[in-house]
């Protein structure tokens, strides 16, 4: 399950949503046979991480190239899901 946590946060998409658009993603992300407690659990998780990351990140805008770069690699994450570094 941290694996699908860990795969919504790496997509800007999942972590500019507001919260109801964040639990929808995340439950399309989960996997029909996990049990519905289970895909409960990942959802939360999933969008508490998104909302703490979103809150820190409140009025921080970092240079072009650091959030081209960091855009990059969450993108390479989210194609290959097995590769645990992001450099």
């Amino acid at each position: 399950m941290k694996e699908i946590v860990e795969r919504l946060l790496a997509d800007p998409e999942f972590r500019a949503a507001k919260q109801g658009a964040r639990q929808r993603i995340a439950k399309l992300a989960v996997p029909e046979e996990v049990s519905r407690w289970a895909g409960w659990e990942v959802t939360s998780q999933a969008c508490e991480r998104a909302e703490h990351l979103a809150a820190r990140a409140d009025g921080f805008a970092p240079p072009a190239g650091v959030r081209d770069e960091l855009y990059a690699q969450a993108q390479r994450v989210t194609r290959n899901p097995q590769r645990t570094s992001l450099l």
